[in-house]
């Protein structure tokens, strides 16, 4: 999850990375049968689900899941998503979540409290969003709401 962490937005054109060739390259996917223009094709097209749809809030997303919108198979979108991204699948999901829990704890939506908001990105309790919201960013909802709106 360290890409996340750097603040910058998750997007195909800047986090999607040319897959190393196999000649002392990425030994683990060298075997996979996933061409790497098919695995930038789906990078791609998975940044692009991921923003239009939104999938990262529905709260029991699955690999397969994805994959199906995909059209593909889990193991291929997992590879993407190791190789693309260099994360797993459930940093991935919580980056995006993450990610929208900022904007909608900064942009105007102060009567949402931080329960509806961990509800509204895909979490199932208060807990676990603050668990992972810390972890990716450094503080709480509530501490990075206030030293956010200090700045508007």
């Amino acid at each position: 999850h360290q890409a996340w962490q750097s603040g910058q937005p998750l997007s195909a054109s800047s986090n999607v990375e040319e897959i190393p060739s196999n000649e002392g390259g990425d030994i683990k996917y060298k075997n996979s049968g996933l061409p790497a223009s098919l695995a930038k094709k789906l990078a791609e097209e998975l940044e692009l689900l991921m923003s239009r749809e939104q999938l990262y809030k529905e709260n029991d997303l699955k690999l397969e899941t994805l994959a199906e919108k995909l059209k593909s198979n889990r193991h291929f979108v997992s590879q993407v998503i190791n190789q693309f991204y260099k994360t797993n699948f459930f940093d991935f999901i919580n980056a995006h979540r993450i990610e929208e829990a900022k904007r909608l704890l900064v942009n105007g939506s102060h009567e949402m409290n931080i329960i509806e908001i961990a509800y509204a990105v895909g979490y199932n309790n208060k807990v676990t969003f603050n668990t992972v919201f810390k972890r990716f960013t450094g503080v709480t909802p509530s501490e990075y709401r206030k030293q956010n709106q200090v700045n508007q």
